[in-house]
């Protein structure tokens, strides 16, 4: 993945290029989101798509949590997995009915970005009568400069969007509306709890689908500090980690067409 330096201490990074993806335009990003309550006090929540692969184990005592272990099955990043530490940190902080409720305890810029919106989600499904939630989200290419967005909870659908520009142009509560900016607030203040959720994860979605553009193998071994991602977003793109931060190249899986592939992290 890297070579050592003169040193032969620190790895050398390649030079941070992107490759274009020729197969662009015939496929879809998935993400895969699984809750379940395992027992009155634990809850698992298991997340996949394209580019990443979470578990994460929540206690509770049916008001705060009191403990977080996660699991980094398979990461874009050499670092990311670090982030399982620093979730584990908030331990401590109360149940809620919303996800977005952990921005009250916790910057989300110092985590990594998916074990982050997971752990909200674990949070959420605690207080839930239900004992198993799951949700989909399809983001297929862009062709013309229109995308189509299909969501499911529980293997039912729930949304299917046409979108220009990131403005949903389908009708419903959420025509004109924008995925990106201000959508949490949106979606909270005008969907029910469970397609709130989903929104959420199809917010988060359409940043990471975007990898779909490039090929990831021939990135491998390239530092982020290259990257014209903006820094400080996450925990691997912020210091001092992203100075030891190697992308990865043998994490990338193509969901398009085996969505029953997803949760298998293979």
């Amino acid at each position: 993945m890297t070579t050592a330096s003169a040193a032969g201490q620190q790895p050398v990074a390649k030079p941070f290029r992107l490759f274009p993806n020729p197969d662009y335009g015939t496929g879809c990003y998935r993400r895969r989101v699984l809750l379940q309550n395992v027992d009155a006090r634990t809850v698992l929540a298991e997340m996949e798509d394209d580019q990443h692969g979470f578990r994460i184990t929540l206690k509770h005592n049916g008001d705060v949590v009191t403990d977080i272990h996660s699991e980094s099955l398979r990461i874009p990043m050499t670092t990311c997995g670090g982030a399982g530490d620093v979730l584990a940190q908030l331990a401590g902080i109360p149940l809620s009915d919303s996800p977005r409720s952990l921005a009250m305890h916790a910057n989300p810029r110092a985590h990594c970005t998916h074990q982050y919106d997971l752990l909200g989600l674990a949070i959420t499904q605690a207080r839930r009568e239900t004992p198993t939630r799951q949700y989909d989200i399809a983001i297929h290419d862009e062709q013309d400069s229109v995308q189509r967005v299909t969501g499911e909870i529980d293997n039912e659908p729930a949304f299917d969007w046409q979108l220009r520009g990131h403005t949903i142009e389908s009708d419903g509560v959420w025509q004109g509306i924008n995925v990106q900016k201000g959508f949490a607030q949106w979606a909270e203040q005008h969907l029910p709890a469970d397609r709130f959720e989903l929104a959420l994860i199809v917010q988060r979605g359409m940043l990471v689908s975007t990898t779909r553009r490039v090929l990831i193998p021939p990135m491998d071994g390239m530092g982020l500090l290259d990257d014209p991602m903006t820094k400080g977003v996450c925990y691997s793109y912020s210091e001092p980690v992203i100075q030891r931060a190697i992308r990865r190249g043998d994490n990338h899986r193509d969901f398009s067409q085996t969505p029953e592939q997803l949760l298998r992290f293979v």
